[in-house]
């Protein structure tokens, strides 16, 4: 896995190092919605994330509420998910449409319905996926970044914006490779070796 993404993980040897912001340091380089040539690709749906669906559009342009910063309207978003979805663990490969009826899942479906209607804000948006630490374990775990001026980590599974230093990117993309990640399952060893 190319683990250096050059804005929050950076590899030296064996240790990855995770440079987290404060949100309020982040400033905006545009507005709502993003036009740039650049990542609009990641503003479009796909077969998962269906960020033209009526429902996902209409869902939230409510949540936004007109917002044109994207820092707001990605928070906003990363809220009304963390607060609305019940958190229970699901074995399928989620479809934004399906979280939305259901509003049940796990961190795929966490991360599939906040690419949706972050892409529906017009904001561009990737699925991570990787590991994080929780009640002293390292988890695999799926998550978002999006991009404001740069890219920042989101996690609406457990409401963080930007996502902890725990969060430890392996894959970027879309939930389509997260087949990808069986690769390494029982094979990786990691420590935290130092925090600030």
């Amino acid at each position: 896995f190319d683990i250096e993404d050059g804005y929050r993980q950076y590899l030296d040897g064996q240790f990855v190092e995770i440079k987290q912001k404060e949100i309020n340091s982040y400033e905006s380089s545009y507005n709502l919605p993003y036009n740039s040539p650049e990542y609009i690709e990641l503003t479009q749906a796909d077969f998962l994330i269906q960020s033209d669906d009526k429902d996902i559009v209409a869902i939230t342009q409510k949540v936004i509420d007109d917002e044109t910063d994207p820092i707001k309207a990605a928070d906003k978003i990363n809220t009304w998910i963390y607060k609305n979805l019940k958190k229970s663990a699901t074995v399928s490969l989620p479809n934004a449409k399906d979280v939305l009826k259901t509003k049940v899942g796990d961190c795929n479906e966490h991360a599939a319905l906040y690419s949706a209607m972050a892409r529906a804000a017009g904001i561009p948006t990737k699925t991570v996926l990787g590991t994080m630490y929780y009640d002293g374990s390292f988890y695999y775990h799926a998550w978002n970044e999006v991009y404001i001026g740069e890219w920042v980590a989101i996690d609406s599974t457990y409401g963080q914006f930007p996502a902890d230093a725990t969060h430890i990117k392996l894959i970027e993309g879309n939930l389509a490779k997260s087949g990808e990640i069986l690769k390494v399952v029982g094979k990786l060893n990691i420590e935290i070796i130092d925090a600030s």
